[in-house]
């Protein structure tokens, strides 16, 4: 079986680069080296990059320390052979490419202690992650700005968006390859307008909370755990988002999992829940989220089906019999969001009292 060629990332941090030459000329062995890049943080962003680009790690400003919080060098390169294997890693056991890891694992003992000095890819997913936020290009991106036989050296500064993002289309672009998520309504007038008219803040669902805080460069608003508010600084304004997660209880968790697992890419380049999942979010949102249904909902759920019309949702009782048969046939439940979400406890009641 013929493999696929794989791009992947090591990262000698400023405290290893006495070893820079020696780690590139053991590269050149087996791999194909495409770009060698200086990498230079800006020093009061440094902790932030270095968080942004590791997400779930802790102690960021002890980690600043040991790697050095000075310029790096960044190496792309092509593994025409990849090979997976299960090794051990810092998340517990894990199937990697051990044409990259072995390799890092070996830097490592060169280098170190500390032990964290080299960091690389284990699989094209991470790779894809790394080099977006870092260079601002994805793998395909950053394989088509190659030259033949032409080693890219230009050199880059902070994370991608650390002063905020200069477009929606760039945030877009960068979520589109480091993180799972949809947009969940409202997003009509995208990405030329990131509001639309009737509606101030974006809301998504997202797999992992911290990843997209982290991404996104999001400011939390509230300093309550369970609130998901956050500001996004894009093109100099501060826009809100309001960020749920699989499990949070903003849907039955089964929903939300289904929301993200049957997610499309719309033809404007960002990922949306199917029709289906569309049509019944919002008409959850639009009755149990609300103290009545809005007309802008009513329209809007029209729209989304040939069958139905705006007067059809002035009757509670068709909306309760709509959505309580979704629920029963996909076994979802309703669920009481966290606080600062309106719980309509008379539609609750109303549906509920259909199951009798």
């Amino acid at each position: 079986m013929k493999l696929t060629p794989e791009i992947h990332l090591f990262i000698v941090w400023h405290n290893a680069l006495e070893y820079r030459a020696q780690i590139i000329e053991n590269i050149e062995k087996d791999l194909t080296i495409l770009g060698i890049h200086d990498i230079n943080w800006d020093l009061d962003k440094f902790e932030e990059n270095i968080t942004r680009f590791y997400r779930k790690r802790p102690n960021m400003s002890d980690k600043a320390n040991r790697v050095g919080r000075d310029y790096f060098t960044l190496i792309v390169v092509k593994d025409e052979n990849p090979t997976y294997e299960n090794r051990h890693t810092s998340k517990g056991d894990e199937v990697v490419n051990i044409n990259i890891f072995d390799r890092k694992e070996h830097f490592r003992s060169i280098t170190g202690p500390p032990n964290d000095l080299i960091h690389a890819t284990n699989n094209i997913q991470e790779t894809n992650h790394d080099l977006t936020l870092l260079t601002g290009t994805n793998c395909k991106d950053y394989l088509n700005n190659c030259k033949e036989s032409n080693i890219r050296s230009e050199d880059f500064g902070n994370l991608v968006a650390a002063h905020g993002w200069k477009s929606v289309s760039q945030l877009f672009y960068v979520l589109n390859n480091t993180l799972e998520y949809v947009v969940l309504r409202n997003w009509e007038s995208l990405p030329d307008h990131l509001l639309h008219d009737t509606h101030k803040d974006v809301d998504m669902l997202v797999n992992n909370l911290t990843d997209a805080s982290y991404i996104l460069n999001a400011k939390k608003v509230f300093p309550e755990p369970l609130r998901v508010h956050y500001h996004v600084t894009i093109q100099n304004e501060i826009v809100p988002f309001d960020i749920r997660y699989v499990g949070d209880n903003y849907y039955d968790i089964n929903f939300e999992k289904d929301i993200m697992n049957t997610r499309v890419l719309h033809p404007n380049k960002f990922y949306t829940p199917n029709v289906h999942n569309h049509f019944y979010s919002l008409l959850y949102h639009a009755y149990i989220h609300k103290n009545g249904v809005k007309d802008k909902y009513k329209i809007r759920l029209s729209q989304l089906t040939d069958e139905l019309t705006p007067n059809y949702f002035n009757d509670e009782n068709n909306i309760a019999t709509l959505l309580q048969t979704f629920l029963k046939i996909n076994n979802y439940k309703l669920v009481q969001p966290e606080p600062s979400v309106v719980y309509n406890l008379n539609a609750v009641n109303l549906i509920n009292g259909q199951n009798k």
